[in-house]
């Protein structure tokens, strides 16, 4: 009798405190699904279109640049980098969670006798994954793009490449972030399609947050804007992270001194928003009725 106690109280904590009691054996095999979905799916022959269509953007950009071609061609290649990877991981949240619940093929995962929390956080691991491995793939091609010398021109000062891994870190860790909150939405949502607008909603959104916080800030700004609109932005602010921080593209652009501080403190603020969210999907994904 004690220890059919002992073992739903575990099971109870392990429903309700996934971060603290993972199965990892389950978590695991769900991650490695993933994958092997992923890599089955559309989504790498999409990935080598966009890579191509990264390159031909970065050598025009810089072709018709006027100076500093190379830096040229690496800012807008992280620029292409980033869309890239906003675009998959939208696409692969779609395709790998919020279709298999509309198709009812959940079902069939969750049939086992194991906690629900481990589909979708293996769902997620396996995707950041993916993107990742998304990022490396395209980030190599930035690094050939930005050591090319187009029409024999040699730049002065060429961009600092050995700060682009740093770059491509905290554009994975925001490309975390947008994978939580779609996460979170298909925890709620009903309908197939509503977290994958959500989620690039809350993509732009959280992007744009800090350019307009700082424009309200200057002195510029009109009065009337600032009066209509100040509070409501502060309020959102509070809400949402802002992602345009985890944006550090100058330090290998400029060569500029990389930010510790500020990394930190835009890390931890992602790495907490997206354990909040998980957190919150995994309780509402366990108290989810599935028709059949």
């Amino acid at each position: 009798m004690k220890r059919h106690a002992a073992a739903g109280f575990h099971n109870d904590l392990l429903a309700n405190f996934p971060f603290f009691f993972p199965d990892w054996t389950v978590m695991w095999a769900q991650l490695k699904a993933t994958l092997l979905a992923g890599h089955r799916s559309r989504s790498f022959r999409i990935l080598l279109i966009f890579a191509v269509g990264m390159v031909g953007a970065s050598v025009l950009a810089g072709t018709f640049s006027g100076r500093q071609p190379q830096t040229v061609m690496l800012d807008v290649s992280i620029s292409s980098i980033r869309m890239i990877g906003l675009m998959m991981v939208l696409f692969w949240c779609q395709d790998l969670i919020s279709r298999e619940i509309d198709r009812r093929t959940v079902l069939f995962m969750l049939a086992y006798s194991r906690p629900r929390y481990s589909y979708l956080l293996g769902r997620y691991f396996g995707i950041l994954l993916l993107a990742l491995g998304s990022l490396v793939v395209l980030s190599g091609l930035a690094v050939l793009m930005a050591g090319t010398e187009l029409l024999g021109y040699k730049q002065a000062l060429p961009p600092d490449i050995t700060k682009l891994p740093v770059v491509v870190m905290m554009l994975w860790l925001e490309l975390a972030v947008v994978a939580a909150f779609t996460i979170a939405m298909t925890a709620f949502s009903t309908t197939p399609y509503l977290p994958l607008v959500l989620g690039g909603a809350f993509a732009v959104s959280a992007r744009l947050l800090g350019p307009v916080m700082a424009y309200l800030a200057t002195q510029t700004a009109d009065a009337s804007i600032k009066a209509n609109f100040a509070k409501l932005v502060d309020l959102i602010h509070w809400l949402l992270p802002d992602l345009s921080r985890l944006d550090i593209r100058g330090v290998a652009l400029y060569h500029l001194p990389i930010p510790v501080a500020q990394i930190v403190n835009v890390s931890l603020q992602a790495l907490v928003f997206s354990a909040l969210l998980l957190w919150l999907a995994v309780q509402v994904f366990n108290r989810r009725q599935f028709e059949s």
